[in-house]
């Protein structure tokens, strides 16, 4: 036993060098910056524009990177009010010949357009939040807007009724055109635009709605509007107000009121019947632009197309210019122009 227990036993050879072992390596972690890719059919001013917005972001998160002394809630919040001022103020500065949606614009996407009347224009939106389906090969997405740079609807009238001027009557011929081409092929459809002070060129976008999920519109605006007040900590806009109907007195009077500055919604069904949902808000308090794209993102359950620059949304130029020559082909017999 004794001899078999020496067998096992290991006795170092001092003539060979001693076995240390090997420390644990520490991993040192690099911070990476990964920026978002460019989006590659913006045109130059809306590059420029988006520079100058990055750069103020910039110089304002500097300072309160900077500034380890703001920890006063209301002090941090006139900080991020200064800096929504400032975009503001860059975005009103932005002249009619170098607004994407004015003619005398050299760099206007020219190859979007659909239709063109005589106050007023139809094109097809860029990033589309909406997708071809079994009853359009195309997207569908299009935006009318009045030919004139005005930011809001009641700024084309001054002090007339709205609801008598060419203009308006232009722009709902050109929804009811556009609603009547989808209810042919049994869909709905959905208007939403802003009206507001600090707004840029005014816009109604129009998006195509499978009828089977048209009566999710309503709860969708629902939705939005609460998570719109709870993300912002107060209730920057209050509940929709709902219209039946275009002709609706009271809706003519809220739209002819020139104070009002609002979001509204227009849903329309295969029968042209309209429920109108709107609500006003302070133009200088922080309202999400997105409010309407993301509503119909998730009425279509498309939450990726929340904002036309995703990579999700974008299309070639090529594909533009095919789903322009779709629309008409299926718009012809509906167009106003």
């Amino acid at each position: 036993m004794e001899d078999n227990k020496r067998n096992l036993e290991v006795s170092a050879d001092p003539s060979l060098p001693a076995i240390k072992p090997k420390k644990k390596r520490k991993l040192n972690l690099v911070e990476v910056n990964i920026e978002t890719p460019n989006v590659t059919h913006e045109n130059k001013h809306e590059q420029e524009t988006r520079e100058k917005l990055k750069s103020i972001n910039e110089q304002i998160d500097s300072q309160v990177i900077k500034s380890k002394k703001l920890l006063d809630p209301a002090e941090f919040k006139q900080l991020l009010e200064e800096k929504r001022q400032r975009k503001v103020k860059e975005l009103m500065s932005i002249k009619s010949s170098e607004c994407h949606f004015c003619f005398n614009n050299p760099k206007v996407a020219s190859h979007m357009l659909i239709s063109i009347a005589e106050h007023s224009y139809v094109t097809l939106a860029k990033g589309p939040v909406s997708v071809p389906n079994k009853k359009i090969r195309f997207p569908g997405h299009v935006i009318i807007t009045p030919i004139e740079h005005k930011p809001k609807l009641r700024d084309y009238f001054n002090e007339t009724d709205i609801v008598e001027q060419p203009l308006y009557k232009e722009l709902l011929a050109y929804e009811h055109s556009i609603s009547d081409m989808y209810a042919k092929v049994d869909m709905g459809t959905v208007f939403f635009d802003f009206n507001m002070t600090t707004g840029v060129h005014y816009h109604i976008q129009a998006v195509p709605v499978p009828i089977q999920y048209i009566s999710k519109v309503a709860k969708a605006i629902d939705r939005q509007y609460k998570f719109q007040n709870k993300k912002s900590g107060e209730e920057v806009m209050p509940k929709f107000k709902k219209f039946v109907g275009e002709d609706d007195k009271e809706y003519k009077d809220f739209i002819n009121d020139k104070s009002n500055n609002f979001i509204q919604f227009k849903i329309m069904n295969t029968r042209r019947k309209c429920e109108i949902y709107v609500s006003t808000f302070d133009p200088n308090k922080r309202i999400d632009m997105q409010f309407g794209r993301s509503v119909m993102a998730y009425v279509l359950n498309q939450p990726k197309r929340v904002y036309w620059n995703n990579e999700v949304c974008q299309e070639t130029e090529v594909q533009e210019k095919k789903n322009v020559e779709l629309f008409q082909m299926s718009y012809n017999e509906f167009d106003i122009a």
